[in-house]
């Protein structure tokens, strides 16, 4: 898969999405239509140790898919990682939240 971790002083959007593309492979794997950056990641980068929080539309979903894809990140990032499938969203704030997003593979 050709892992490799973020360095903990590289924490901008950039370098997280570029992560991402990078190990597409994890996206096929678990039949990732979709995949956006959001929160403040998505606006500017963070250098506290925070969550990072994606949301997410599968071709397939399934538990094992959302947990599969949750887990692989969880693991190339090196912490927690919030996943929100797009369809969960409430419609009252979805048009705020895709507002605010860095889409990754849309």
């Amino acid at each position: 898969m050709g892992e490799s971790r973020i360095k903990k002083n590289s924490l901008s959007k950039e370098n997280i999405i570029k992560l991402i593309i990078q190990n597409g492979v994890i996206l096929s794997r678990f039949k990732v239509r979709s995949l956006a950056l959001f929160s403040s990641f998505a606006r500017v980068g963070q250098k506290k140790k925070r969550n990072f929080d994606f949301i997410v539309k599968f071709y397939e979903y399934k538990f094992k898919n959302y947990i599969g894809l949750l887990l692989a990140h969880e693991k190339l990032f090196g912490r927690k990682i919030c996943l929100t499938c797009k369809d969960a969203l409430k419609n009252h704030s979805k048009p705020y939240i895709l507002k605010q997003v860095e889409w990754i593979k849309k």
